[in-house]
């Protein structure tokens, strides 16, 4: 999970926590936030033995910290018992988790039905930030019941009682690194449906892989929506070649199939920013030097292109 969701009266306002010296509520805090990141239900297995080193890494406290008597954990042969973690919410993130990729199966197609009902609970020697929050889902879902699921990206959701439904929840397509793939296999599906510029392909595919393929999905129906541009540009099988036409100073045929993939992309970052804002919100100073950086590219751009504004 990459959100500790803590219910408030109970554990921050807590006699046990408020009872505690500073140095141990912070300790607890960063227990509290490994578990959260390994869900891992607030047990920190095979650890007394873990030194210094181990120990910042992981948690970011040190071993004196963690062996302080406190009544926040407790250590359990070698195993670290943190009190207070809130394990019914790591039980609602995986089962939403669970829920959304069902509905995600249903709706792009994905033929695998076996789903995994939890993590591993083994742990990494030395924890990566990105292996543990590669996996974690970003969605909106809904509980089966009275409560409404309204947190967006938590992985917890203040549902109603029972299980979610299997099709309830849909969640943005991001693809296991298992369905991510190589440029063999990219290549030659693109050869299979007819995408035979090799250049243009190679472009897109490490513009996904950049991206995590996020924003791809489903890697196929990428593929044929790129031939889809190529075709678009008229097929074109070299890389753009000079900027412009020694006889005249109009772009040439390569650089206008350079500038429209640009202008594609251009107007897709406009549309994607327009979007993060359609409540009316106020629009943050980052956003709005983006959003003039896009316009005023996209007037040079469709300049050059000769396009009327």
């Amino acid at each position: 999970m990459n959100y500790l969701n803590l219910h408030i009266p109970t554990t921050l306002r807590s006699t046990e926590f408020i009872g505690c010296e500073p140095i141990d509520q912070a300790t607890w805090i960063k227990l509290a936030a490994f578990c959260a990141e390994h869900e891992n239900g607030g047990v920190i297995r095979d650890c007394s033995k873990w030194g210094d080193r181990r120990w910042l890494a992981c948690c970011v406290c040190t071993k004196d910290e963690v062996h302080r008597d406190c009544p926040l954990w407790t250590w359990n042969s070698d195993d670290l018992r943190v009190k207070l973690y809130p394990k019914e919410r790591e039980d609602t993130a995986k089962a939403m988790r669970i829920a959304g990729r069902r509905g995600n199966q249903k709706r792009w197609g994905t033929t695998s039905e076996s789903l995994p009902e939890s993590p591993p609970e083994s742990q990494p020697d030395i924890p990566s930030p990105i292996a543990t929050r590669i996996h974690k889902d970003k969605g909106k879902g809904k509980g089966k019941g009275k409560g409404k699921g309204k947190d967006k990206g938590k992985g917890m959701v203040r549902g109603g009682e029972g299980e979610p439904a299997p099709g309830d929840v849909e969640q943005t397509p991001i693809p296991p690194p298992a369905e991510r793939p190589s440029w063999d296999e990219w290549w030659a599906y693109c050869q299979l449906i007819g995408y035979a510029a090799e250049w243009h392909a190679k472009r897109k595919f490490l513009a996904a892989e950049a991206d995590c393929w996020r924003r791809a999905g489903n890697w196929q129906r990428y593929a044929e929506l790129c031939r889809t541009w190529w075709e678009q540009d008229n097929r074109p099988m070299e890389p753009p070649g000079p900027s412009r036409s020694e006889s005249n100073g109009k772009p040439s045929g390569a650089e206008i199939v350079a500038h429209n993939d640009e202008l594609r992309r251009i107007d897709a970052g406009i549309a994607s920013l327009r979007s993060q804002y359609e409540g009316h919100q106020a629009w943050t100073p980052e956003d709005k030097a983006k959003m003039r950086k896009l316009k005023e590219r996209r007037e040079i751009v469709t300049k050059i292109l000769g396009v009327i504004v």
